[in-house]
């Protein structure tokens, strides 16, 4: 099986195809939260190694609950995100995971709004992910 027909079957199957230098791949799913990479060697009908793509598996964080237990704390730490409140007011920007706070102030139990960006190796945003995120209060 050829390399493009290996990341056609991927790209149809949700993932998005991230180009990188010296012409190493990343395929990431459209919703990439919690990642694990695996490494895919493309190899020719002569046994040869033709190329490596780097696919990144996710599982999707829909939930939180911030109440200190060292458990679910923390929304997405480690990406870009913006968070709104349902009436588009922006709660939260950054890569720190929202903490459930907004100007130091508990925000109430509920569904909230993100917007996580995408950005290539050169900073570039090239996709985004939009959804929402249940905040759990006990």
């Amino acid at each position: 099986m050829t390399s493009k027909i290996i990341i056609f079957l991927l790209l149809l199957l949700g993932f998005q195809m991230q180009a990188h230098p010296a012409g190493r791949h990343n395929i990431l799913p459209d919703s990439s939260f919690r990642q694990q990479t695996s490494e895919l060697h493309l190899i020719q009908a002569d046994n040869q190694k033709m190329d490596s793509i780097n696919v990144n598996q996710t599982k999707n964080v829909n939930a939180f609950s911030p109440n200190g237990d060292g458990y679910n704390d923390l929304f997405l730490k480690g990406y870009e995100i913006t968070v709104f409140d349902r009436w588009g007011k922006e709660l939260y920007k950054g890569m720190d995971g929202w903490d459930g706070n907004f100007n130091g102030n508990k925000v109430a139990a509920g569904t909230y709004f993100f917007i996580r960006h995408i950005r290539d190796n050169s900073g570039n945003i090239v996709n985004e992910h939009k959804g929402t995120v249940t905040l759990i209060r006990q």
